[in-house]
């Protein structure tokens, strides 16, 4: 920021590092200026922790977030970077505090009228020409009507423009337009603004919420404080919330890759843990959330009162976009990922090896072996190795989807361009020992050079992500066979054909 200056006292002189901001502060400080927390950032020596400083230990004014909102108040302007910069405060302080907002009437937090103004500086650009040209307008239509009332009541005035010659009616005409067209603009965008700080206040009311990591560690977290990651949170109740759950567990591995924690807004059913997945603390705060955002239409209802929902949060707490829980290959490919995936190993961390007992490992070993002959089909194009690791269509599929299936005649028409197959990984979905349904997700390594118009993938190759289910065929002595397999782009510049 322009505004700022930044000093930092070495290790020399103070006993830990300590960041100090400066910021022009206006001449005239109230009395309650304590309230804005005289503090500054004490880096900590181990693990860049954070310790809040007393104000008097200090001589360095007030902290950067909390002098930009009280400068803002005095000069009705800050920078991009002071808005953003007092809109991470950890501790909240007035930024979290309810504001009555003159254009519309209502209470905000300071914090969505600073992130509001701060993404969109120029709708008070707008609204103050759309109201200046409607003041306008209507000033001239009175003028000119206090003219005509003087014509009729005052005979011996000179009418001017009022007495109802060509020029008159050009005038009304124009000062007509300019205050319809002036308050239909502030109007149109005073509602937007309204309704855009609606969204910004319930996306926000997410941050002081918690959730339980289900690693084992049962650390607690709040969503504004893990900026490392986005949060997909699932909203559902029984049978369909578990369900959306284990679809989601067959993706574990992709989620860790895509820097994105799944929380569940109940009790994450039996099976169903590990790193990229989270226990919503108070399921009932996290719901009351989750129904704000529709009420202010950031995101849409489910297409069924029983179907669960997912909400996707970003780094910084703003939704990226919401659906119903079901594809979330397509959410992943949305969400991307920029490392060069095609250094994988070709198995995941954790898969079963060739010694490795029970009978859930032999399940595993059996899928793997027939995700193996696939890609040796499909790479070589063989139609006759590829026909038995399907199932039968017919016990497989829905009506609807035999009518979707494409024929392998014409998919292995030609050789597919797959390199290699790496990170393959093995979830199955449904608990007990006997496994029924598996989920194989892996990564597809293809072409990715940089072309005229494309800069290609990371180190030169694109990666698709491959999404297969398998059943175990009771028509072939419970033998593990293939009902669908899909890929989608998964790396930036991937494109498939």
């Amino acid at each position: 920021s322009n505004a700022a200056a930044f000093a930092v006292a070495s290790r020399d002189t103070l006993d830990d590092p300590v960041i100090c901001v400066r910021l022009p502060v206006p001449h005239a400080i109230p009395a309650s200026a304590a309230d804005y927390a005289p503090a500054c950032i004490r880096l900590g020596r181990a693990g860049g922790q954070r310790r809040g400083v007393p104000g008097g230990s200090l001589a360095v004014g007030f902290t950067a977030g909390m002098v930009a909102a009280h400068y803002r108040k005095l000069r009705g302007t800050a920078s991009r970077a002071t808005l953003l910069a007092a809109s991470d405060d950890d501790n909240g302080g007035s930024l979290n505090e309810a504001a009555n907002d003159f254009l519309s009437g209502q209470q905000f937090s300071q914090k969505a009228l600073f992130l509001f103004e701060g993404e969109r500086p120029l709708v008070l650009v707008f609204l103050a020409i759309t109201g200046i040209l409607a003041i306008a307008g209507i000033s001239s239509l009175v003028t000119i009507g206090l003219g005509k009332v003087a014509v009729l009541t005052t005979p011996a005035t000179n009418p001017g423009l009022a007495e109802g010659g060509s020029g008159s009616e050009q005038t009304v005409l124009v000062s007509a337009l300019a205050a319809l067209l002036g308050t239909a603009g502030f109007v149109s965008l005073l509602n937007l603004r309204t309704s855009a700080l609606r969204k910004i206040d319930s996306e926000l009311s997410f941050g002081p919420l918690e959730y339980v990591m289900a690693d084992g560690t049962r650390i607690r977290k709040r969503v504004k404080d893990e900026k490392s990651k986005r949060k997909l949170v699932i909203v559902g109740k029984g049978d369909a919330l578990a369900s959306a759950l284990r679809r989601a567990a067959g993706y574990r591995r992709r989620w860790l890759t895509s820097d994105t924690v799944v929380v569940a807004t109940d009790a994450l059913p039996s099976g169903v843990a590990g790193r990229w997945v989270a226990e919503a603390c108070y399921p009932e705060l996290w719901k009351q959330c989750c129904d704000e955002l529709r009420r202010n239409e950031v995101t849409t209802p489910s297409q069924t009162a029983e179907a669960a929902g997912w909400v996707l949060f970003g780094k910084k707490g703003r939704v990226r976009g919401s659906g119903d829980a079901g594809n979330f290959d397509e959410l992943l490919a949305f969400l991307g990922v920029t490392a060069n995936l095609s250094e994988l190993p070709a198995r995941a961390p954790g898969i079963a090896s060739a010694t490795s007992s029970g009978e859930v490992a032999a399940a595993e070993r059996e899928v793997l072996s027939v995700h193996d002959d696939f890609y040796a089909a499909l790479i070589e194009g063989n139609m006759d190795a590829m026909r038995p690791l399907w199932m039968n269509p017919e016990q497989a599929d829905s009506e609807d989807m035999q009518k979707r299936r494409v024929p392998w005649e014409n998919v292995l028409s030609e050789k597919a361009a797959v390199l290699a197959v790496v990170d393959v990984d093995v979830v199955f979905t449904q608990p007990g020992s006997s496994p029924t349904e598996a989920v194989v997700t892996s990564i597809e390594v293809c072409k990715g050079e940089p072309s005229l118009l494309n800069e290609g993938g990371p180190g030169g190759k694109g990666t698709l992500l491959a999404t297969k289910v398998f059943h175990v065929d009771p028509s072939s002595e419970g033998q593990w066979r293939l009902i669908s397999h899909q890929t989608i782009p998964y790396c930036r510049n991937t494109i498939a054909f």
